[in-house]
Parts: structure tokens; sequence; C-alpha cells
């Protein structure tokens, strides 16, 4: 079984490509001597926008937006996307798995981790994968649930830049 993506997943990636553009121009902006010079020549821009841009690509596109594929006695995980290498782990060598809620305004988010010598080598959530219900089925059959564990923004900051 492989997981498929949602449409609303694609989003932090067509946000990227304008922050970027715009980063850039303020940057060149900024630099112009012509100009004007901005307060502290935009550098809280500057920071926001670079912190930004790194969060969505090392966050959401590498850490959450994953492709799983459940095989028999194995499973395979690709981040980027699916773009990259694919990392395989058998089951019996995963700990089994841990599952949390991210609450917002939106909506609730649940999230399941991969536990491998109790630390967290994947995830997959029902706000990225839209088949996320049948792949935490098949994965319960095939590895142990080690509990309920309470989002952490301070966690998923470290997992972002790790």
């Amino acid at each position: 079984m492989t997981s498929k993506y949602k449409l609303k997943s694609f989003f932090p990636l067509l946000v990227i490509a304008p922050l970027i553009f715009g980063l850039v121009n303020y940057i060149d902006f900024a630099l112009d001597k012509t100009k004007p010079t901005p307060p502290l020549h935009g550098l809280p821009l500057i920071l926001l926008l670079t912190f930004t841009i790194l969060w969505l690509f090392f966050g959401e596109f590498r850490t959450k937006m994953i492709k799983v594929v459940l095989n028999d006695d194995h499973l395979l995980i690709k981040t980027f996307g699916g773009l990259s290498t694919a990392k395989k782990y058998l089951y019996k060598d995963l700990d089994g798995f841990k599952t949390s809620i991210l609450r917002s305004r939106g909506g609730d988010n649940e999230y399941l981790y991969f536990i491998k010598d109790n630390k967290k080598v994947g995830k997959i959530s029902d706000f990225y994968h839209k088949n996320y219900l049948e792949l935490k089925t098949e994965i319960s059959s095939k590895l142990d649930d080690l509990g309920f564990e309470k989002f952490s923004y301070k966690d998923e900051l470290k997992e972002t830049f790790s």
C-alpha cells in the first residue's frame, strides 16, 4: 500500500516560490544605494522571510510531505514529497508507532509517528495523506501501538532543523 497526497498538501510548495521571489527582490531593493534605505536595511523582514522559506522547505516538504510504501515485512519512507531515496525499515526493527493530535482553527489533524530506538523516523498525517486511515489500519496490524503523545511545537521545530 502506498500513501497518496491530498491536493491541499501541495500548498506549502506553491507558497515557497513567491516567498523566494519576494525575498530576492527585497534584498536587491535593500542593497540598491540609489533608493532610500529601509529601516535596519529590512533585516527583520529578510530574517522572517528566510525563516519561513526554511520552515516550509525543511519542516513541511521534508518531514511531513513524505511518501510511505507498506510492504509485507518492511516499509519504505521517502522524504521531500517522495523525491528522495527510500529508507527501508523492517517492521521487526521498529519499536512501533505513536499518534498525536495537532489542534487548530481549521480542525484537528492526527499524526502517526514511526518510532525506532525511541526516535521518530517518519510520520504520516490525515492533513497530507488522503488514505491516512487505510495506512493507519495497515500499520496497526504490523506495528505495536505505543500510545498517544501530546503534540509539541518545540519538538516539531527540533525535527524541522535536525
